[in-house]
C-alpha cells in the first residue's frame, strides 16, 4: 500500500500546492494510509465513488466507523481530530461534499490531558539554580521574550542589543 502524494488528489499537483508544509504532507499521507488500512482498501482510488453523485452518507458512515474504532482503542480526542482532518481534505479536493458537523459530533468531548502552563517564579528560580551559565542565559531569554525554544537557534548576535545597564535586549 505505497501511496504517493500525486495519487491523493486525482494525481494533480493541486494537493502539493494546497498543503505546502512537507511535515503536514507526511502527516496527511500517513493518516490517509491508516484510514485506507481500516477500510481494507489497497488504493486511494477505491475510496472514491465512481458515479457523478457519490453517496456521501455512505462515506460519512465509514468515517464515523473509523472514529468509533479509534475511540474504542482509547485514542485521544486531539489525535482523532488530527487523523480525520486529512480524510475530509481528501474528499473535499475530490469534490465530495460531506457533512462535517454531523461527523464531528462523533469525535467526543475534548478532555485536557496534560497539565501545562506558564512556569511559576519558584520553578524558574530552581531551573536557574541548577543551570550552567549558558543554559541560564537561554532560560532567561525564553522567560523574558516568551519565544519558543526552537527559535533560539535562529537568534544571532545582531538580534541582541546591549543596553546601558549591562543587560541584553532582544
Amino acid at each position: 500500500m505505497d501511496l504517493d502524494l500525486e495519487d491523493l488528489a486525482l494525481r494533480e499537483e493541486s494537493y502539493k500546492h494546497f498543503i505546502r508544509s512537507p511535515a503536514t504532507q507526511i502527516g496527511y499521507k500517513n493518516s490517509l494510509k491508516r484510514y485506507l488500512a481500516f477500510l481494507r482498501l489497497k488504493d486511494v482510488d477505491e475510496s472514491l465513488p465512481t458515479c457523478p453523485n457519490p453517496n456521501s452518507r455512505h462515506i460519512e458512515s465509514q468515517i464515523i466507523s473509523y472514529i468509533m474504532h479509534l475511540r474504542e482503542r482509547g485514542i485521544a480526542y486531539s489525535t482523532i481530530h488530527f487523523l480525520v482532518a486529512p480524510i475530509f481534505t481528501f474528499y473535499q479536493l475530490n469534490d465530495v461534499t460531506l457533512n462535517r458537523k454531523k461527523v464531528s459530533r462523533y469525535l467526543g468531548e475534548y478532555e485536557r490531558v496534560a497539565r501545562d502552563g506558564a512556569y511559576t517564579r519558584e520553578q524558574i528560580q530552581i531551573m536557574l539554580q541548577n543551570a550552567d551559565s549558558r543554559l541560564s542565559m537561554i532560560i532567561q531569554i525564553l522567560n523574558s521574550t516568551a519565544c519558543r525554544i526552537e527559535h533560539i537557534e535562529e537568534m544571532r548576535n545582531r538580534s541582541l542589543k546591549y543596553a546601558k545597564d549591562h543587560h541584553f535586549e532582544v
